[in-house]
């Protein structure tokens, strides 16, 4: 707490930072105030530790936890702990007791310097923390693919399927050192049910035969000819078939993981 004292000659108020302490309506030749101050710092990140690389399918990834502490907190306030745009909190107003131990998972992909930031989520100017800093553990992944692959999408896009052939796609080329070929699938009534998913009017000459391996997306559902279905059955390659309906065409069995047999 800071005490202030001016003196004056006649009525005003008086402010600090532009905050009124108290206002003088009378004419007294001084007055006083008091302000509530609060340390530059009252949070506190220590402990900082980094895990070794997790080889992950998607991304290899690694743990990172740190304590936070705090010596004093604004009503209903919460901490948030930042670290790559990732953001967790501590509900110091719904109890949580200092210091607290958060754990984040952070791609393991070589990064240096990333910074690790705390503060009030309510009131930011409330008080500051320290900045840690930490390298990420290079990636360890064995598992990358080396083979061609044809990926046949199709024009069946309920809800969140756009987003599924785009997924699959993106990280399928993220993880492959050969060649990936987004192909649509349409029936047009001749051999050639193949297009440029960018240009669903020209035809693509494909062979497929020229692939390791043909990924059959679901949304392909209600779009794969008679003939194409046909052409991969003796497709000497793999097949990897996300789509129900063909499962007969293709040689594989009619039921979710089984097969009855008739008496």
């Amino acid at each position: 707490m800071v005490s202030v004292f001016a003196e004056i000659s006649g009525k005003g108020e008086m402010f600090v930072d532009n905050f009124e302490l108290t206002s003088i309506a009378s004419c007294p030749t001084s007055d006083s105030g008091t302000v509530n101050v609060l340390s530059g710092t009252n949070l506190t990140l220590s402990n900082l530790s980094v895990g070794s690389c997790i080889n992950h399918p998607l991304q290899d990834i690694a743990q990172v936890s740190v304590q936070v502490a705090w010596t004093s907190a604004p009503a209903s306030d919460q901490i948030g702990v930042t670290i790559n745009n990732k953001t967790e909190y501590i509900n110091v107003g719904g109890g949580a007791t200092s210091p607290q131990t958060l754990t984040f998972w952070v791609p393991a992909n070589g990064a240096t310097n990333i910074p690790v930031t705390a503060g009030w989520y309510f009131n930011p100017s409330f008080g500051c923390s320290n900045v840690l800093t930490f390298n990420a553990p290079n990636s360890c992944s064995s598992d990358i693919l080396n083979c061609d692959i044809l990926y046949l999408c199709g024009l069946d896009k309920p809800a969140d399927g756009d987003a599924f052939d785009h997924g699959v796609i993106e990280y399928i080329m993220a993880n492959n050192t050969g060649n990936v070929v987004p192909v649509l699938v349409k029936d047009n009534g001749t051999s050639n049910d193949f297009y440029n998913p960018m240009d669903q009017v020209t035809p693509l000459t494909i062979n497929i035969n020229d692939y390791d391996l043909i990924i059959l997306s679901p949304t392909t559902e209600g779009y794969v000819s008679s003939r194409l279905a046909d052409n991969l059955l003796p497709f000497k390659g793999s097949i990897l078939n996300m789509n129900y309906g063909i499962q007969q065409a293709l040689g594989l069995t009619n039921g979710a993981g089984y097969y009855s047999y008739g008496k």
